[in-house]
């Protein structure tokens, strides 16, 4: 069984000699020689088990394993996409604001947290296909957009999105969120006054890009959440 430490896919020392992949000395001398990484010791009070990262493993013997786990892939397509999943917030209060001055009965809380989750999943998904080095440890050297849209579909309770569950859709629809973002509901290039404001109190300022360097990440978080927690306050009780 695959689990991870942190972000990284493992393998229990245990189920590597007792599963007939090495012996326990071959084990051992692989661990005195560097040749595989062990990110968790075992022993200590709580009596754990070493855990290997599985890439670290040897060739044949990385295939092996893989072999014998072949949802390993899926789990850490999945496990990824949650760890790097982020939720704009800036999104979310801007469309909170939208809703309370709609006139449109559609226009609900829950709508507008819908259209910012979707804009979120799909930024994640995008940030996955940019980062070569990460979805080639995943997927191989083709970005697998099957195994992606099912992960999506898997993670739809999780997210609350309502993004297609086809592949074909799916990938159009990340194609064209990439080609014209705003355009797309939820996206930063929609809600760009809203964050001048939510950041600065005013709607003509410099660039958005350097406000946010000049304040830097922890300082522009705390306004964005206290812009945050303003409309929801005056729109919502």
């Amino acid at each position: 069984m695959l689990v991870y430490y942190g972000n990284i896919q493992c393998i229990s020392a245990r189920e590597l000699i007792d599963g007939g992949y090495i012996t326990e000395s071959c084990y051992r001398n692989w661990v005195n020689r560097g040749r595989i990484k062990v990110v968790r010791r075992g022993g200590g009070a709580a009596g754990n088990c070493a855990l290997v990262a599985l890439n670290s493993l040897p060739t044949e013997c990385l295939e092996r394993v893989k072999e014998d786990n072949p949802g390993g892939t899926e789990q850490a397509l999945r496990h990824w996409i949650l760890s790097n999943y982020v939720l704009d917030q800036a999104a979310v209060a801007f469309f909170l604001d939208w809703a309370s001055h709609s006139s449109s009965n559609r226009a609900t809380d829950e709508l507008a947290r819908k259209y910012a989750v979707n804009a979120s999943v799909l930024n994640t998904c995008i940030k996955l296909y940019n980062r070569s080095n990460d979805y080639r440890k995943l997927m191989g050297e083709k970005y697998n957009w099957d195994m992606m849209a099912t992960t999506i579909e898997t993670l739809r309770e999780d997210f609350g999105h309502d993004l297609p569950a086809s592949t074909l859709r799916f990938r159009k629809k990340v194609k064209e969120y990439k080609q014209d973002p705003t355009a797309f509901k939820g996206h930063v290039g929609d809600v760009s006054t809203v964050i001048r404001v939510a950041l600065t109190g005013r709607t003509n300022t410099p660039d958005l890009h350097a406000i946010l360097a000049l304040l830097g990440q922890e300082t522009a978080q705390a306004r964005l959440n206290a812009a945050l927690a303003h409309y929801k306050e005056e729109y919502h009780g």
